[in-house]
Order: structure tokens, then C-alpha cells, then sequence
């Protein structure tokens, strides 16, 4: 069964850092989005994720992941330093190098920004403190992404 992360991290409302969201906007498809799209795909868990803005106040990033949250963070510092570096720079009232520092300042900054759906999970999972998920409904039960894309090919 697949997790979720709700990733919703405010952004500074300074000018400095305003401008600097109209510059990820703009390089966004032709800088990010293709180092994520290959640290995604050769990770084989994450089944979808996105990054979007919120009425220029929140940086979103949503993605349903299989296996261990652990894991999974530190898919992100591994593979995608940079890109979050860039994306966690624009946090109000934080640097963003400080998150990507050591696998913990990375699973904290998870625990602090990531929202849990409602409800509860139906198969026990649990988020990255140990505490129950909130609920997230899959049409493909408990399958792993490498199970699925096995069946498609």
C-alpha cells in the first residue's frame, strides 16, 4: 500500500523571496522537473507526485511513495539535493540548506511540514513518527509501483 506525503511549506512573503518563486515558476519545467522526473522513475517507489503553489503562500509538494517514509526522505536528500535546496530556500523564517544537512534535519523538517489526511488508515500504516496515516484510498490495494509497471510492460 502506498503512503502519502502532504508537504506544505510556507513560503517568505518578502520581496526577495517572491521573486525568487517567479523564477523556480518560470525554470521549473526545463531545470526541475526533469532531475525529479528521473530520480523519481529509477527510485521504483514513488507512484505520483507534484509540486504546486498556493495563492503565492505554499509550496506544496504531494507524492504517494511505497515503503518506509525513512526511506523515502532520504531518497530526497540523496537524489534531489539540489532541487530541494532550492525549493526549502524560499521556506518562511528557515534556511533551506539547514533541511538537507544530515537525514534527521530532513525527517524533522517532514514531521513539521507534513499534513496528514483525515481519517485513518485502513491498512495501519504509519506516517514517519510511528503515528497511524491518515487515509489514502488505492484503486491498486497493497501493489508496489515495480508490481504494477511489471504487469504494464
Amino acid at each position: 500500500m502506498a503512503h502519502a506525503l502532504n508537504l506544505v511549506i510556507p513560503i517568505g512573503q518578502d520581496q526577495h523571496t517572491q521573486a525568487k518563486l517567479r523564477a523556480l515558476e518560470n525554470a521549473f519545467s526545463e531545470t526541475f522537473q526533469p532531475l525529479m522526473d528521473k530520480a523519481f522513475r529509477d527510485s521504483s517507489v514513488i507512484h505520483f507526485a507534484r509540486v504546486f503553489v498556493i495563492d503565492d503562500k505554499y509550496l506544496v509538494l504531494v507524492a504517494e511513495y511505497d515503503g518506509p517514509s525513512q526511506d523515502y526522505v532520504n531518497l530526497f536528500r540523496r537524489a534531489l539535493g539540489s532541487v530541494f535546496r532550492e525549493l526549502f530556500s524560499m521556506i518562511d523564517g528557515r534556511h533551506g540548506d539547514d533541511v538537507l544537512n544530515g537525514p534527521n534535519a530532513l525527517s524533522e523538517f517532514v514531521q513539521l511540514y507534513n499534513q496528514r489526511s483525515l481519517g485513518v488508515s485502513v491498512d495501519g500504516h504509519t506516517d514517519i513518527m510511528g503515528n497511524l496515516d491518515g487515509y489514502l484510498f488505492s484503486a491498486y490495494a497493497d501493489r508496489k509501483v515495480t508490481e504494477i509497471s511489471s504487469k504494464l510492460e
